[in-house]
C-alpha cells in the first residue's frame, strides 16, 4: 500500500483517513515543493521497489527456503 511507498517528510505525505483539513495541507505543502517530493519518492521506489530489487529478493527468499 502506500505506507510502505511513503518515507515519512521525505517522499510524500501520509494523512488520516476523512480529515480533509489535513488533506488540504498536506496538497499545499507537496505543491510548495514538488521537485524535493517527486525525485525523492521516485528514489525511494526505484531503490526499494525497483524490478531488480524485488527479484533479487525473491530469488534470496527461495534459496533460503530450498536450504531448510
Amino acid at each position: 500500500g502506500a505506507r510502505e511507498l511513503i518515507e515519512k517528510a521525505q517522499s510524500g505525505v501520509l494523512v488520516p483517513p476523512g480529515n480533509h483539513y489535513a488533506l488540504a495541507e498536506a496538497i499545499e505543502k507537496v505543491l510548495e515543493n514538488p521537485k524535493k517530493y517527486g525525485l525523492r519518492g521516485r528514489e525511494y521506489v526505484v531503490r526499494n521497489h525497483d524490478w531488480s530489487v524485488v527479484t533479487e529478493k525473491a530469488r534470496q527468499i527461495y534459496s533460503l527456503a530450498l536450504r531448510t
